[in-house]
Protein backbone atom coordinates (compact mmCIF):
# COMPACT_ATOMS: atom_id res chain seq x y z
CA UNK A 1 0.00 0.00 0.00
CA UNK A 2 2.15 3.09 -1.44
CA UNK A 3 2.63 5.40 1.45
CA UNK A 4 0.27 3.90 4.44
CA UNK A 5 0.70 2.08 6.97
CA UNK A 6 2.12 -1.20 5.38
CA UNK A 7 -0.67 -2.97 6.57
CA UNK A 8 -0.13 -7.06 5.98
CA UNK A 9 3.28 -6.23 4.38
CA UNK A 10 5.04 -5.99 7.94
CA UNK A 11 5.80 -2.14 6.62
CA UNK A 12 7.82 -1.65 10.14
CA UNK A 13 7.94 1.18 12.61
CA UNK A 14 8.17 4.20 11.15
CA UNK A 15 4.54 3.25 9.39
CA UNK A 16 2.80 1.81 12.48
CA UNK A 17 1.44 -1.56 12.83
CA UNK A 18 -1.97 -3.25 11.76
CA UNK A 19 -3.06 -5.36 14.72
CA UNK A 20 -6.61 -7.73 14.43
CA UNK A 21 -6.94 -8.92 17.56
CA UNK A 22 -10.38 -11.52 18.20
CA UNK A 23 -11.22 -12.97 21.37
CA UNK A 24 -13.43 -15.62 23.14
CA UNK A 25 -12.85 -18.39 20.46
CA UNK A 26 -14.81 -21.68 20.48
CA UNK A 27 -14.76 -23.39 17.29
CA UNK A 28 -17.14 -26.68 16.62
CA UNK A 29 -17.77 -26.69 13.33
CA UNK A 30 -17.72 -28.91 10.15
CA UNK A 31 -15.60 -26.94 8.67
CA UNK A 32 -13.02 -25.26 11.12
CA UNK A 33 -11.23 -23.73 8.27
CA UNK A 34 -14.16 -21.25 7.47
CA UNK A 35 -14.87 -20.57 10.44
CA UNK A 36 -12.74 -16.90 10.03
CA UNK A 37 -14.04 -16.82 6.65
CA UNK A 38 -15.72 -13.45 6.61
CA UNK A 39 -13.08 -11.90 8.13
CA UNK A 40 -10.42 -12.77 5.85
CA UNK A 41 -9.95 -9.41 4.29
CA UNK A 42 -9.69 -7.71 7.73
CA UNK A 43 -7.01 -10.43 9.24
CA UNK A 44 -5.19 -10.57 5.56
CA UNK A 45 -4.66 -6.73 5.92
CA UNK A 46 -3.22 -6.87 9.20
CA UNK A 47 0.52 -7.06 10.11
CA UNK A 48 0.06 -9.00 13.75
CA UNK A 49 -2.99 -11.48 14.03
CA UNK A 50 -3.76 -12.36 17.61
CA UNK A 51 -6.83 -14.76 18.89
CA UNK A 52 -8.18 -15.60 22.37
CA UNK A 53 -8.55 -19.31 22.25
CA UNK A 54 -11.40 -20.00 25.26
CA UNK A 55 -11.13 -23.93 25.28
CA UNK A 56 -8.49 -26.24 24.88
CA UNK A 57 -8.46 -28.19 21.84
CA UNK A 58 -7.76 -31.40 22.63
CA UNK A 59 -9.60 -34.92 23.78
CA UNK A 60 -7.79 -35.06 25.93
CA UNK A 61 -7.53 -35.23 30.41
CA UNK A 62 -10.55 -35.33 32.03
CA UNK A 63 -13.48 -32.37 32.68
CA UNK A 64 -12.88 -30.70 36.49
CA UNK A 65 -15.56 -31.01 38.40
CA UNK A 66 -15.27 -28.60 40.70
CA UNK A 67 -16.43 -26.33 37.69
CA UNK A 68 -20.18 -25.57 37.13
CA UNK A 69 -19.27 -25.47 32.99
CA UNK A 70 -16.21 -27.36 31.41
CA UNK A 71 -15.57 -27.02 27.84
CA UNK A 72 -12.96 -28.22 24.64
CA UNK A 73 -13.10 -28.71 21.53
CA UNK A 74 -12.03 -30.95 19.40
CA UNK A 75 -8.29 -30.99 18.11
CA UNK A 76 -9.31 -30.81 14.52
CA UNK A 77 -10.48 -27.16 14.90
CA UNK A 78 -7.56 -25.69 14.85
CA UNK A 79 -8.30 -25.74 11.31
CA UNK A 80 -9.70 -22.48 11.78
CA UNK A 81 -6.51 -20.88 13.50
CA UNK A 82 -3.98 -22.27 10.95
CA UNK A 83 -6.64 -21.27 7.75
CA UNK A 84 -7.12 -17.72 9.14
CA UNK A 85 -3.24 -17.46 9.31
CA UNK A 86 -3.06 -16.10 12.85
CA UNK A 87 0.28 -15.61 14.86
CA UNK A 88 -0.88 -15.59 18.32
CA UNK A 89 -2.98 -17.23 20.51
CA UNK A 90 -3.33 -16.75 24.05
CA UNK A 91 -4.69 -19.09 26.06
CA UNK A 92 -5.04 -17.09 29.19
CA UNK A 93 -9.22 -17.60 30.20
CA UNK A 94 -11.20 -18.88 32.67
CA UNK A 95 -11.77 -22.42 30.73
CA UNK A 96 -8.09 -22.73 29.61
CA UNK A 97 -8.02 -25.68 32.50
CA UNK A 98 -11.40 -26.78 31.83
CA UNK A 99 -9.83 -30.56 30.79
CA UNK A 100 -6.56 -30.16 32.95
CA UNK A 101 -3.17 -30.10 32.32
CA UNK A 102 -3.07 -32.90 29.78
CA UNK A 103 -5.34 -30.65 27.23
CA UNK A 104 -3.70 -27.95 27.86
CA UNK A 105 -0.15 -28.86 27.03
CA UNK A 106 -1.52 -30.81 23.73
CA UNK A 107 -3.37 -27.71 23.14
CA UNK A 108 0.14 -25.84 22.86
CA UNK A 109 1.90 -28.37 20.85
CA UNK A 110 -0.83 -28.45 18.62
CA UNK A 111 -0.41 -24.33 18.10
CA UNK A 112 3.36 -24.90 18.17
CA UNK A 113 3.50 -27.38 15.33
CA UNK A 114 1.40 -25.42 13.25
CA UNK A 115 3.85 -22.57 13.48
CA UNK A 116 1.42 -20.47 15.77
CA UNK A 117 2.56 -18.90 19.21
CA UNK A 118 1.16 -19.19 22.42
CA UNK A 119 0.91 -17.47 25.56
CA UNK A 120 -1.25 -17.00 28.71
CA UNK A 121 -0.98 -20.47 30.09
CA UNK A 122 1.88 -23.18 30.37
CA UNK A 123 5.11 -23.77 30.60
CA UNK A 124 7.97 -21.32 28.60
CA UNK A 125 11.91 -21.62 29.29
CA UNK A 126 13.05 -19.94 32.15
CA UNK A 127 9.66 -19.96 33.95
CA UNK A 128 8.77 -16.94 31.21
CA UNK A 129 4.98 -16.35 30.02
CA UNK A 130 6.73 -14.94 27.01
CA UNK A 131 6.26 -16.66 23.20
CA UNK A 132 8.60 -16.04 20.57
CA UNK A 133 8.10 -13.30 18.05
CA UNK A 134 6.90 -14.06 14.72
CA UNK A 135 9.86 -13.75 12.45
CA UNK A 136 8.50 -11.97 9.74
CA UNK A 137 7.82 -8.52 12.40
CA UNK A 138 10.45 -6.42 12.69
CA UNK A 139 9.46 -3.80 15.06
CA UNK A 140 10.58 -1.80 17.43
CA UNK A 141 10.78 -3.36 21.40
CA UNK A 142 6.96 -2.63 22.88
CA UNK A 143 4.31 -4.53 24.39
CA UNK A 144 0.81 -5.98 23.77
CA UNK A 145 -1.21 -7.91 26.00
CA UNK A 146 -4.85 -9.04 26.85
CA UNK A 147 -6.08 -8.20 30.48
CA UNK A 148 -3.25 -8.03 32.95
CA UNK A 149 -2.62 -11.37 33.09
CA UNK A 150 -0.74 -11.81 30.01
CA UNK A 151 2.07 -9.75 28.31
CA UNK A 152 4.15 -10.34 24.74
CA UNK A 153 7.25 -8.35 23.84
CA UNK A 154 7.98 -8.21 20.53
CA UNK A 155 11.21 -8.27 18.86
CA UNK A 156 13.59 -5.57 18.99
CA UNK A 157 14.41 -4.53 15.32
CA UNK A 158 17.72 -5.29 14.21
Amino acid sequence: MAGGRGRGAGGGPADGIAVAAVGDVVLAREDPAAAFARMAPLLRGADLRVANCEVPLSNRGLPQHAKHEVLHSSPEMIAGFVAAGFDVVSLANNHTMDYGPEALLETIERLRRHGIACCGAGLFPEGRGLPPCPRRLSLPESAIGSKSSWRWRLARAS
